[in-house]
């Protein structure tokens, strides 16, 4: 499971077969994200990781490397 925080459009599109969607570079993130995460891991962005370690600290992270597409190598943690 791959976790980013930001913002996201959400929204229904379509006429005749509506459908709920959410767009918007977090979105894409999002799926990056999770394509890098190892098995049986919760595997969370550096944004996510800063909203965390200001609201609470029970929480043990492990830190490594992922590099995912459009956004480059990036510091990413596992819970």
């Amino acid at each position: 499971m791959g976790i980013h925080t930001g913002e996201v459009i959400a929204g229904v599109v379509g006429e005749t077969k509506p459908q709920f969607s959410l767009i918007g570079p977090t979105i894409n993130k999002t799926a990056r994200v999770c394509s890098k995460c190892p098995p049986s891991k919760i595997l969370i962005s550096k944004e996510t990781h800063k909203t965390l370690q200001a609201s609470a600290s029970n929480f043990v992270f492990g830190s490594m490397k992922a590099d995912m597409k459009g956004i480059g190598l990036e510091e990413v943690f596992t819970v």
